[in-house]
């Protein structure tokens, strides 16, 4: 949510989608229920904070924050005593990816 609105030009704006819908939120209660989520499972907590910490470390590229690389997880893991089994590798890839790219989630 801290992408830009776009203008009906295409431009971004100076407000973050974020604020956009807490503004119309205010407006509107179907605004509103656009902030609103499922609930979190706890069960998946260690996952999000696994997450949190390996998110951004594998540098800066031309489009932003470049992907998380196995290599980064294998660093990670030998550094933090964490062994993530390969189903856990794979969801840390797809959430890294939905965290740079959130709107590629919404399909």
């Amino acid at each position: 949510m801290n992408e830009r609105v776009k203008d009906a030009e295409g431009k971004d704006t100076d407000f973050t989608v974020g604020q956009h819908l807490e503004q119309a939120a205010k407006r509107s209660p179907t605004e509103a229920a656009k902030l609103d989520g499922p609930p979190f499972p706890e069960e998946l907590r260690y996952l999000h904070d696994w997450l949190l910490q390996l998110h951004g470390r594998s540098g800066l590229g031309f489009g932003g924050i470049a992907p998380l690389s196995h290599q980064e997880v294998e660093a990670w893991s030998r550094l933090q005593g964490v062994t993530p089994e390969p189903h856990e590798v794979e969801a840390l890839m797809v959430l890294d990816g939905v965290m740079r790219n959130p709107e590629a989630g919404e399909d």
